[in-house]
């Protein structure tokens, strides 16, 4: 089952790094190239997904990038510079999201989808 926590361990993200840690490494190829994930880095806007009461939204958006790595519903899993790369995006979604004070995704209505399409389209991302 995807997303299981093996018995008696820790959900393992790579060879480096565990579902619970606050960054995720990704070994590549090549050395120099390392890919990380900064689950709990401070935004511009000064707010964290490691501040108090982010917690559900921190393990919401982990939990979509693990299923990403692992495969999930018939799909193929995604590579670790993919997965990095889609969590870039994410977190530019939820800093745009705890600026505004929603802490859950259930919070993007269609009005609030449309002004968060015109934030990330003025930061061109």
């Amino acid at each position: 089952m995807a997303g299981a926590t093996p018995a008696g361990g820790l959900r393992r993200v790579s060879a480096c790094s565990v579902f619970e840690d606050d960054v995720w490494a990704f070994a590549t190829a090549n050395r120099w190239s390392q890919r990380r994930i900064f689950w709990k880095n401070k935004f511009a806007n000064g707010l964290s997904l490691g501040d108090p009461g982010n917690e559900a939204l921190l393990i919401t958006c982990k939990t979509l990038i693990y299923n990403l790595l692992l495969g999930w519903d018939q799909r193929k899993a995604v590579k670790p510079s993919t997965a990095a790369t889609y969590a870039h995006s994410l977190l530019a979604i939820v800093s745009w999201m705890l600026e505004q004070g929603m802490s859950r995704f259930a919070d993007l209505d269609q009005h609030e989808i449309s002004r968060l399409r015109e934030a990330l389209s003025e930061k061109d991302i």
